[in-house]
């Protein structure tokens, strides 16, 4: 089995595919843009700067795509629902940006207000980026089971993926 886990930063991807691999016996893959910064000994916001020159994104899809090849997984990314069209299950998980900025500003560290902005600008910037490397509008992910994340644990997100994923 392999499900996809998509959704903006602050969604609750990386938490929900910790949880349901766990849950269902699987592997969870959950690498990052943030990740292949520090394995390249830069900050996110260094790697942010230097996404396309370096191809950042296409590296990183490139190894959660190899990554799910290998099955019974589940592959959080941004783009997972785009870049594993065969997965058993796509997932996209929606939150307001208040909700997301709130948890990526108690996740870094960071004063919300200023986290908000730059969480919006983010979405703009990734939704522009990944229309023009891969011609997919992330805005639209009506081909995806929808959970909204604003007022649920991860259990019960996980919850209700188990329930979508056993129903077939």
């Amino acid at each position: 089995m392999i499900i996809a886990v998509s959704g903006l930063s602050g969604s609750g991807k990386t938490t929900v595919a910790n949880v349901l691999a766990k849950r269902l016996g699987l592997k969870a893959v959950t690498t990052t843009l943030r990740d292949l910064a520090l394995r390249m000994h830069l900050s996110l916001e260094e790697a942010l700067a230097r996404r396309a020159k370096l191809d950042l994104d296409r590296k990183l899809d490139e190894f959660l795509v190899n990554s799910a090849k290998k099955g019974n997984c589940v592959v959080a990314s941004r783009l997972a629902c785009w870049l594993l069209p065969d997965a058993d299950l796509k997932v996209w998980l929606a939150a307001s940006p208040e909700v997301r900025a709130r948890r990526i500003a108690i996740r870094e560290h960071k004063i919300f207000t200023k986290v908000l902005e730059e969480t919006k600008k983010r979405d703009a910037r990734d939704i522009e980026t990944y229309k023009r490397i891969y011609g997919w509008d992330i805005s639209k992910h009506d081909f995806c089971f929808i959970v909204n994340t604003d007022a649920l644990s991860a259990d019960e997100v996980s919850e209700a993926i188990i329930k979508r994923a056993t129903q077939k």
